[in-house]
């Protein structure tokens, strides 16, 4: 289930630059 990825299309904290590393912080954790 890829949430952050679809997150990141439109909305406005995980699409922000900002965000960026925490979107891939989420990706990990969400990996285990």
């Amino acid at each position: 289930m890829d949430i952050a990825g679809s997150a990141t299309e439109g909305h406005p904290l995980y699409g922000s630059p900002t965000a960026t590393p925490l979107v891939g912080l989420y990706k990990y954790m969400t990996q285990e």
